[in-house]
């Protein structure tokens, strides 16, 4: 069990930030989420709790299949976590090479996750049109996109289906 520790000056600071006077938290409410925060991920976290670390095919299928929809059941493996799921155990390799998932046929994406749809496409075309996009952008694994997240940005943005537009989002021209 982690040791506790009460809120420092700096995390009133941050929460200042995050909270602006006319919004503010109360502390005993703000001492129960630190508490909290603390019992269940500790002061150094050693694992991380989610995310597809230097698995870049499987971090783009999430972030498309997440938008609008139930992340699912990690242990039923449904919903978004079962479509990435199911694309790791088919490829039975290392998921980091978007070449891969560019170069995969819409129906086979799709029998392999699912028929979610987004702005009246399937999201597995989505899924491959974006990758396409990363791949002629020259980020083909997580550790180009490290060091290439200002090409990844418009490359991902630009396929039809994750623009802001599509999503629901307000347009640069929207917001003039």
């Amino acid at each position: 069990m982690p040791t506790l520790t009460a809120p420092t000056d700096r995390d009133d600071r941050i929460l200042t930030t995050l909270h602006p006077p006319a919004v503010r938290t109360e502390p005993a409410a703000i001492d129960v989420l630190h508490a909290y925060v603390l019992e269940s991920v500790g002061h150094d976290p050693v694992v991380w709790p989610g995310g597809w670390p230097e698995e870049i095919e499987a971090a783009l299928i999430d972030a498309v299949f997440s938008v609008r929809a139930r992340y699912g059941n990690r242990e039923r493996k449904t919903g978004v976590f079962g479509a990435v799921t199911r694309w790791r155990e088919q490829r039975g390799a290392r998921v980091d090479d978007l070449r891969v998932l560019a170069a995969t046929a819409p129906d086979t994406l799709r029998t392999i996750t699912n028929n979610g749809k987004i702005a009246g496409r399937y999201k597995a075309e989505v899924v491959i049109d974006a990758a396409g996009a990363l791949v002629k952008a020259s980020i083909v694994t997580a550790d180009d996109f490290r060091h290439h997240q200002n090409l990844a940005k418009p490359a991902y943005l630009n396929v039809q289906g994750m623009r802001p537009g599509d999503l629901g989002l307000p347009t640069h021209a929207q917001r003039s």
